[in-house]
């Protein structure tokens, strides 16, 4: 059995030729040490839309599985040097009983940077950032 990664790209366009949750980059038919064994991880995925010369690495420590038949660990995700979510290490949990070709684990990382944006209502500046979401799945 294997484990894809896929990360995807949401939020704010502003005149940019992709669509909104445009897919970046992705690891596919990794054979990833997910068994009752491993303790750390880590990756770096292809690009796959952007820049070419981009660096995505995803790092995951186990944590404890509620459940039998899911994975469950704390992931982080460094996009070019910059730590998404402020640094903070997410929850994301996925079922490896069978391969499967839909993802069930999820984590949602808004970049860690504010940025103003002048032209809000009322003059006061908003936050206006993207949301990168890594998929994990089992595959064959």
């Amino acid at each position: 059995m294997r484990t894809a990664l896929t990360l995807y790209c949401a939020g704010p366009t502003h005149e940019a030729p992709w669509s909104d949750a445009q897919l970046w980059a992705e690891l596919d038919r990794y054979p990833a040490p997910f068994d009752e064994h491993w303790e750390a991880w880590s990756a770096i995925l292809r690009p796959v839309y952007g820049h070419a010369a981009a660096l995505y690495r995803v790092h995951m420590v186990r944590a404890e599985s509620p459940e039998p038949g899911w994975v469950s660990a704390r992931v982080q995700l460094e996009v070019s040097g910059c730590t998404m979510a402020a640094g903070h290490w997410l929850p994301i949990s996925w079922y490896i009983g069978s391969p499967t070709d839909w993802p069930s684990g999820l984590a949602r990382f808004p970049e860690g940077y504010p940025k103003p944006n002048p032209t809000k209502p009322g003059g006061t500046p908003a936050i206006d950032r993207q949301v990168w979401t890594l998929a994990v799945r089992r595959s064959s």
